[in-house]
């Protein structure tokens, strides 16, 4: 008996967001459903930069939404949930929307172990190429942030990198006075 070949089909973006609600964690990458079921390190340091950031948010008005992952639709093939986002006032998605509609100004994606290849190469790429102007990219296995940035408004691209490690401060032009003490990000937590 031959061996039977089949074409996966490759589903829109906007097939994956008239989906029914599924339970799992999934994001949408050129056409093809991907599962990532976060641990406790991943969720602790989230929640961890979560906090300061909501904080940051919290001080002072004007200073834009911070979110846990939240269907963001990139192009007609991607649908990415960043396991954080920040977006400035002046791009918030319109009231009742159920996903984002335009990049966020930032991207927090922390390491999984399923999930670290594709958040360094094709998510960093789609980030990059769809206009996020900041990207952290949170390696708990070395204590260090890949940051990510578009040193002006005009840049076509991610042209200011740095790895940055604990115990120094992660701060970012976006957001005038936020400090990220990564000796604090990293402590153990369990």
């Amino acid at each position: 008996m031959a061996a039977m070949e089949t074409a996966e089909r490759l589903i829109t973006a906007d097939e994956y967001l008239a989906r029914e609600f599924d339970d799992r964690f999934t994001e949408l990458i050129n056409g093809r459903v991907v599962v990532n079921q976060p641990l406790i390190p991943h969720q602790t340091i989230v929640g961890r930069i979560y906090l300061a950031l909501g904080n940051w948010v919290n001080a002072g008005a004007g200073r834009g939404y911070v979110w846990l992952p939240l269907d963001t639709k990139i192009d007609e093939y991607n649908v990415l949930a960043p396991d954080i986002v920040w977006v400035a006032q002046a791009h918030l998605p319109p009231r009742g929307s159920k996903y984002m509609v335009h990049p966020p100004e930032l991207v927090v994606e922390v390491r999984s172990p399923s999930t670290w290849n594709r958040d360094v190469g094709v998510k960093k790429n789609l980030y990059e190429r769809h206009g996020v102007r900041e990207l952290w990219l949170v390696d708990d296995r070395s204590s260090s942030v890949l940051r990510y940035r578009r040193s002006s408004e005009a840049a076509e691209a991610f042209d200011d990198g740095a790895e940055i490690s604990a115990p120094d401060t992660l701060t970012s032009p976006q957001l005038p006075g936020f400090e990220l003490d990564l000796g604090v990000l990293f402590a153990p937590a369990l």
